[in-house]
């Protein structure tokens, strides 16, 4: 794929359907710059950006306000987002938008979803951030969630912006997208007139994303090592890759090999690890939530006008919980 490069985009689309309308966060006239309105990692959500992305999201649907009320939102969200951020989502749909249940997801946990597995790891390795999570039997294991800025897509443009010192940002990113890290074939010219070839690109990426001490390879390796042993031998076979970074060129051919350099050495050498990567991982969160939205068992999970009016925001925390995310190079 030559999208996985693609800055970080919105999706919206009804439950049941196989893929998201996807559009940009920042329009021309649009008056809002939402460009870094990211629900993560401790950072406030501004009012009027939220507002704007909800109003668009409709857009997309071309639905009109009479029916929106009649509509149940799923919201996709990352891990360690603020428990504030979570309450004022909430409040916004129920009070400005007038929906009738609400569900919120993270982002992983539907990935993990979409691959039609109970039990897992899942690598969410987006344009913004890197999470883990593991999941046994439906179950979030507690010492699993980690949440890294470093290791994803804004990661390795940082890396090719100081590689390619002088190239604008058109080029860094045309040069982005054709990299494979298992098939190094091209050079690149700088304005000084020094050559890069892409073996250094690719061995500077691989150190960025892969490297032994805190790289994608060993957050995983932590999150299935937080499970029971019993549980191990099952989550090392159910390996998930989910997000755009990971339509990256040799991604998971590198990202199996890494795995397998930390774990077998400490683990067990007859221990099988297999890494899933499905070809529409790029939206993998979007369709488990699509999947979660179609199963009548929904119904009893959502937050209903009702429960929210005599509960108040608060009560996302009490049916939606999950547990303390471990930040990384934050």
């Amino acid at each position: 794929s030559k999208q996985w490069y693609q800055r970080r985009v919105r999706g919206v689309q009804f439950a049941g359907e196989d893929a998201p309308i996807p559009f940009l966060t920042c329009n021309a006239g649009s008056g809002v710059n939402v460009e870094e309105a990211d629900f993560d990692y401790g950072a406030k959500i501004c009012d009027e950006k939220l507002e704007y992305l909800v109003n668009k999201s409709y857009e997309e649907l071309s639905l009109q306000k009479s029916k929106i009320k009649e509509c149940g939102v799923i919201f996709i969200e990352p891990l360690g987002v603020l428990r504030s951020n979570r309450e004022l989502v909430l409040e916004m749909m129920m009070e400005t938008f007038g929906v009738s249940t609400y569900y919120a997801g993270p982002s992983p946990i539907m990935a993990l979803y979409a691959s039609g597995r109970g039990s897992g790891t899942v690598i969410q390795c987006g344009h913004s951030f890197c999470e883990t999570i593991t999941i046994y039997e439906g179950y979030q294991i507690p010492g699993s969630l980690k949440s890294s800025r470093g290791h994803c897509g804004k990661g390795i443009s940082r890396h090719l912006n100081a590689l390619l010192e002088g190239h604008d940002e058109s080029k860094i990113e045309n040069i982005k997208r054709d990299i494979d890290l298992l098939k190094p074939c091209n050079q690149y010219t700088l304005p000084d007139g020094s050559v890069v070839s892409d073996d250094s690109l690719i061995d500077g990426i691989k150190t960025e994303m892969f490297g032994e001490s805190g790289g994608i390879a060993e957050m995983a390796y932590h999150a299935i090592m937080s499970s029971d042993i019993e549980a191990r031998r099952h989550i090392f076979v159910n390996v998930i890759l989910s997000g755009g970074t990971t339509l990256m060129g040799g991604f998971p051919e590198t990202f199996q090999e890494e795995l397998c350099k930390v774990a077998r050495p400490l683990h067990a050498d007859r221990a099988r690890i297999k890494t899933v990567s499905s070809p529409e991982r790029k939206y993998s969160s979007w369709i488990g939530g699509s999947i979660v939205g179609s199963l009548s068992c929904y119904k009893n999970a959502h937050i209903s006008k009702e429960m929210y009016e005599e509960s108040g925001p608060s009560i996302i925390h009490k049916y939606m919980p999950y547990g303390e995310v471990e930040l990384l190079d934050h």
